[in-house]
């Protein structure tokens, strides 16, 4: 058995591999000791999968907290989310990944390697965290926010910063601005930041989604009516970088016994 731990700034993910396929995994909120999620995540997903974290070969960290644990094999999200990706879709080309604090474009090859990539980590705008600010700005939860506005016409959202993006969107409310504008309006935002590294990448036939904000309906079907075209997304999209991070455990082990080499 291996183990991918993804600490995310909202959630901390485990994923077991057996090698061949996804045995178990576990998402917990990260909350204020990313250390101690990462290492709930790990147990209750090893739980799941009926095997104890001492029958585990070999362990990669990815995410922003992939450098707390030291015994663990730190690989950055950029190199997880490929392979996660290209596992659960061999043929993907490109990758949107959009989590609690950044959004990234990833090109891909056929080998489920990254052959470029681009990202939004200077601004909470357009991400998890961005959605959690409107939604409270609007008084809704986000699972609220992703079934409203699919077909209103949306407000421009002028701010690409999340504070005076808040702002804004009180301003919008207090002059009875539907809520469904709002929303319509804010899904659009984030796409049409994100498109933007898209389009500097080069948009490719193949799109797969991932991440938390993947979960949400109104930003996929923002996402396709702007591409004309439909994405691809994993059933649980939250847990792709954690999925590669094990595939990766398990290729290192590989190696090693193997005499070297190496996926990474």
């Amino acid at each position: 058995m291996f183990a991918g731990i993804d600490i995310g700034s909202l959630t901390c993910k485990a994923v077991i591999f057996d090698g061949a396929k996804v045995c178990a995994a576990e998402v917990v909120a990260t909350g204020s000791f990313p250390r101690k999620s990462g290492e709930a995540a790990l147990k209750n997903a090893c739980r799941e999968a009926a095997t104890g974290e001492n029958a585990l070969r070999k362990t990669v960290c990815t995410g922003y907290g992939r450098n707390i644990f030291a015994d663990c094999k730190a690989i950055t999200e950029i190199t997880c989310c490929a392979r996660g990706a290209a596992f659960l879709f061999p043929g993907v080309e490109l990758i949107i990944d959009i989590g609690g604090q950044d959004s990234k474009v990833i090109l891909v090859d056929s080998h489920g390697k990254p052959t470029g990539f681009l990202t939004n980590d200077k601004c909470a705008a357009g991400t998890g965290r961005f959605l959690e600010t409107m939604a409270r700005a609007m008084d809704l939860q986000v699972d609220e926010m992703a079934s409203l506005g699919h077909d209103a016409e949306p407000v421009e959202i002028s701010n690409t910063c999340g504070v005076f993006a808040e702002s804004e969107v009180v301003g919008l409310l207090a002059s009875e601005t539907p809520v469904d504008r709002i929303v319509a309006g804010i899904n659009k935002s984030i796409v049409d930041r994100t498109l933007s590294l898209v389009y500097r990448l080069g948009l490719r036939d193949n799109v797969f989604f991932c991440g938390g904000v993947a979960k949400n309906n109104g930003i996929r079907r923002a996402f396709e009516r702007a591409l004309q075209k439909p994405l691809i997304i994993p059933d649980d999209p939250q847990i792709v970088a954690a999925i590669g991070a094990a595939i990766l455990a398990a290729g290192i082990e590989s190696s090693a016994a193997n005499g070297g080499g190496g996926l990474i």
